[in-house]
């Protein structure tokens, strides 16, 4: 049976599918392991496919993560 609902399990691939169009749906999961949802469309599963393809998108989300992650390392 197929799935209702795409899980994005991460912000960044949340943030690419709603730029791309993708409507959100609503959340799922628990406490700090909150997942949004998209139509499990064909649409939607492409677009995560080609974010995690080494897409310039998922590059750029890469930085900014790294740089996040230096920030909050350093005492921010």
């Amino acid at each position: 049976m197929e799935e209702k609902y795409f899980e994005a399990g991460n912000i960044y691939l949340a943030t690419y599918l709603v730029s791309q169009g993708c409507e959100m749906k609503g959340l799922s999961g628990h406490g700090r392991q909150k997942r949004i949802l998209f139509d499990n469309a064909e649409k939607t599963r492409k677009l995560a496919d080609k974010f995690f393809n080494n897409s310039k998108e998922e590059q750029m989300f890469q930085c900014y993560r790294k740089v996040k992650d230096f920030i909050f390392q350093n005492g921010v």
